[in-house]
């Protein structure tokens, strides 16, 4: 942030699950399943946190975020005060008080890094279904289910491990699952042997989750990809030096990985 008169992690956050089609939103619009019905809105106090309403659950197939509107305290320099922000999927961006330039300027910067990190946010759901697609000859019947689930359940674990629930919200850790996954893939891809990468520490690895993660990248590889099976050991222990640090969005492990690993 180049100064504190904004804060918009919440910004990055909604922006990044609108370009995953709302799959990690945690928003529910399961009470909208009427084919006549096609849009939907909620109104809450702007005090009130989205994902706790008594309204918005856990999205799965039935949502689709074309809108997403925030709050952001802005200071212009005399006085702070809450700015709404309407932002659409057809790039257009509204905002309901008189702003200074710098607002949008900043605002415009986050959802330029976003919608430039696209390959790196596809859901997590879509590589799993790929991966068991083609690695279960393309039924989708159980066990085939059942694999798809706990893998689903690994990757959670994995996040539980590393990004702490006081820290992060819960959408902000299922955001996490897939950038990871992506970003795997795409390190898998490498020759981590080659010296112009990071000197991790090969003895610190991920934790194990019943080997489902190591399953996944490895089969993922091999099948989705079509390249060689990768080191799992060597692209574990990247991986966790990546997911060990600090970060203040999820979209701050893309931009690490893009320049460590010449990515782009």
């Amino acid at each position: 942030m180049s100064h504190d008169k904004l804060e918009l992690r919440e910004t990055d956050l909604l922006m990044l699950q609108n370009l995953m089609r709302g799959d990690n939103s945690g928003l529910d619009y399961s009470d909208f399943r009427d084919s006549s019905v096609n849009t939907a809105r909620y109104r809450g106090d702007r005090s009130e946190s989205l994902y706790g309403s008594p309204v918005l659950e856990p999205a799965h197939e039935e949502g689709r975020i074309t809108q997403v509107r925030f709050y952001v305290d802005y200071d212009d320099g005399t006085v702070e005060k809450p700015v709404q922000v309407q932002a659409y999927n057809d790039g257009h961006i509204n905002t309901t008080k008189p702003t200074q330039e710098d607002f949008l300027n900043e605002l415009e910067g986050h959802l330029a890094a976003i919608r430039d990190h696209r390959e790196f946010l596809d859901p997590l759901d879509d590589l799993i279904d790929e991966y068991v697609y083609q690695a279960f000859g393309g039924s989708f019947a159980s066990p085939e289910e059942v694999h798809r689930e706990r893998v689903n359940r690994a990757f959670s674990s994995l996040v539980n491990n590393y990004f702490d629930e006081d820290d992060y919200q819960d959408e902000e850790r299922h955001v996490f699952e897939s950038i990871i996954a992506n970003t795997g893939i795409e390190l898998s891809k490498l020759d981590l042997e080659d010296d112009s990468y990071p000197n991790v520490d090969e003895d610190e690895t991920l934790p194990y989750q019943d080997g489902r993660i190591e399953e996944f990248f490895e089969k993922y590889a091999v099948t989705a990809e079509e390249t060689t099976r990768p080191d799992f050991d060597k692209l574990s222990s990247h991986l966790h030096a990546l997911l060990h640090q600090r970060w203040d969005t999820p979209l701050e492990i893309i931009e690490e990985a893009i320049d460590d690993y010449a990515l782009r």
